[in-house]
């Protein structure tokens, strides 16, 4: 098939996507939960599969949900005219961040994957992605945001590059990709990638009065592969006028984990989940509770308590890159504080075991994962270790009671076992336990029927 009629494709299953999501949820306006996800395509390299992908529990406001939910995965194949169940549904409950990870079945061919998931018994939170896969090393995977200053004077232009790689995550030259938001004030309006993958665009901030926008690219035709950042610009021209006390004059952040000059970084691991911690202030010093601020990436709104501060929740993406965020009072968008989100292309790091959870069992008996299998069948029951702070943890034995194995967890944090085929209907009890600490363990079953 022609690249452009397998984008078009894509194109138009989004398309069908989003109506049916948007269907689904108009026919019950009261959900209890939603289900983020960072990406509605995500394009991996044929032969490749197990990749570590996440979702995250939120409610109606989109806030985290900070408890054990569980969430229903079903996997189908794209075929012609129609979806067909690949395997049965998985349950996965989330962490205490509301973090839910779960891999995408590896596949020898290009070929297409389609994931739909629901919090389970509420329909309503529903949530779609497609999994892509190719051969094709010349076909974009992703953009990311490289640099450029999210902040810029009146009258000011500023530098943004971005970068094109492939599914390997090797960059990309002579793409394509187009401004689609703050193109006012953006040139070009189409650049082509260089030998490097990169695409520079230069912003121009308007003379006038104190604004932002943003600014958002995309690449032609793969148009669901996008990025960009919010542009803020006069914040600090002209001087403004003495800030009386007890109204924020200035936002600090509490703990970032370094800094590039002035500007707050947060460097994170794929999937990892951080509490960024700000304080309001005013023109004294002093910190102002009971203020109301913005976050705009991600997308939440805090009120300060007593001592001032707010505490928002940041997270890595599926894949190495940045993406630029800002805080800001509510009430008055000129006073505010830049920072960066810097993702790692590694998984979190290694730390100690506080959790062993199933990812991919047949079915739930209360909160004991359970697989099922015919007389005769083997079964594949994959797990996945974690810290304190929910974040995969690799290169960690865990033993396995049926069949006795011990397994090193891989860079997903995860390990796979064949439990042996059986001859007679009945069940069978195991556990699966971290080596050097079998307190932290997780019971399972399996069904022969």
């Amino acid at each position: 098939m022609k690249r452009k009629n397998l984008v078009f494709l894509v194109m138009v299953l989004l398309s069908v996507f989003w109506m049916a999501t948007v269907v689904q949820a108009r026919t019950n306006l009261q959900s209890t939960y939603r289900l983020w996800t960072d990406s509605q395509v995500t394009v991996l390299p044929a032969g490749g599969g197990g990749t570590t992908s996440f979702a995250v529990v939120v409610d109606s406001n989109w806030a985290r949900v900070p408890s054990e939910v569980c969430v229903n995965f079903l996997w189908q194949e794209v075929w012609p005219g129609e979806l067909a169940n690949f395997g049965q549904t998985q349950k996965v409950c989330s962490d205490q961040q509301g973090n839910v990870f779960f891999s995408s079945p590896p596949c020898s061919e290009s070929f297409f994957r389609y994931l739909t998931m629901w919090v389970d018994g509420d329909l309503s939170s529903i949530a779609h992605r497609l999994f892509w896969y190719t051969a094709d090393t010349t076909m974009p995977a992703r953009i990311n945001f490289i640099s450029g200053s999210s902040c810029l004077s009146l009258g000011e232009t500023g530098s943004y590059v971005f970068q094109v790689l492939n599914a390997w995550g090797t960059p990309l030259p002579g793409v394509r990709v187009q401004v689609i938001s703050g193109e006012c004030h953006t040139s070009p309006e189409v650049e082509v990638s260089d030998t490097s993958g990169y695409a520079t665009f230069n912003f121009t901030a308007p003379s006038g009065a104190v604004g932002s926008e943003q600014m958002r690219v995309r690449l032609d035709p793969w148009h669901f592969l996008q990025a960009g950042l919010l542009v803020s610009w006069g914040g600090g021209t002209p001087t403004p006028p003495p800030t009386p006390t007890g109204e924020v004059s200035t936002i600090e952040v509490v703990n970032a984990t370094t800094y590039d000059g002035s500007l707050p970084v947060f460097d994170l691991a794929i999937g990892q989940s951080y509490s960024a911690v700000f304080i309001a202030k005013d023109n004294s010093g002093n910190p102002v509770s009971g203020v109301s601020l913005t976050c705009t990436f991600p997308s939440a709104t805090a009120t300060t308590g007593s001592d001032g501060r707010a505490t928002f929740p940041l997270m890595g993406g599926n894949s190495a890159g940045s993406d630029m965020g800002q805080i800001y009072v509510t009430s008055n968008s000129g006073v505010y504080l830049d920072f960066r989100i810097v993702t790692g292309s590694t998984p979190p790091p290694t730390g100690d075991v506080a959790s062993i959870s199933a990812v991919n069992p047949t079915s739930w008996e209360g909160s004991l994962p359970i697989w099922t299998a015919n007389i005769g069948q083997t079964v594949s029951a994959t797990f996945v270790a974690k810290n304190s702070s929910g974040q995969i943890v690799s290169g960690v034995s865990l033993s396995v009671l049926y069949p006795s194995v011990s397994v090193t967890t891989d860079s997903s944090g995860q390990i796979t076992v064949t439990i042996p085929a059986s001859q007679f209907s009945g069940w069978d009890g195991s556990q699966v336990w971290v080596t050097a600490d079998p307190t932290v363990l997780l019971d399972f079953k399996i069904i022969y029927q």
